[in-house]
């Protein structure tokens, strides 16, 4: 989904910025590639397939001449561990475990959370 972030970083919900899940705030015209919630089923997990349509996403936004990717995702339970670790820890944590998800596959690969909503 292609959107427009003004000022170029705006604090925001995953509700808010993907209009509740429908996706129909999609903006030809922005600036910016909003990637939310990729998974891989934990049958195939383990293969590279997240790792593709990551670098895809990447690919895009040259392609397109957009200025970034911003990535939302969900920590699975992290609400448990909320006031013991920070959301980077948790990711961490859990990354070898089958519901490894997006957001915890991005920040090992060493992308910053500029914000945890």
């Amino acid at each position: 989904m292609i959107i427009s972030l003004k000022p170029s970083y705006r604090e925001h919900t995953w509700h808010e910025i993907t209009g509740y899940g429908m996706f129909d705030n999609h903006d030809p015209m922005g600036d910016t590639l909003y990637g939310a919630d990729i998974s891989t089923h934990p049958k195939f997990q383990g293969q590279g397939i997240g790792t593709m349509l990551y670098m895809a996403r990447k690919k895009l936004v040259i392609k397109l001449n957009l200025k970034r990717m911003v990535v939302g995702g969900r920590l699975y339970n992290y609400y448990e561990q909320v006031h013991k670790m920070t959301p980077q820890v948790y990711a961490t944590i859990t990354s070898g475990v089958s519901y490894v998800n997006e957001l915890a596959l991005i920040i090992i690969r060493g992308v910053d959370i500029v914000s945890r909503v």
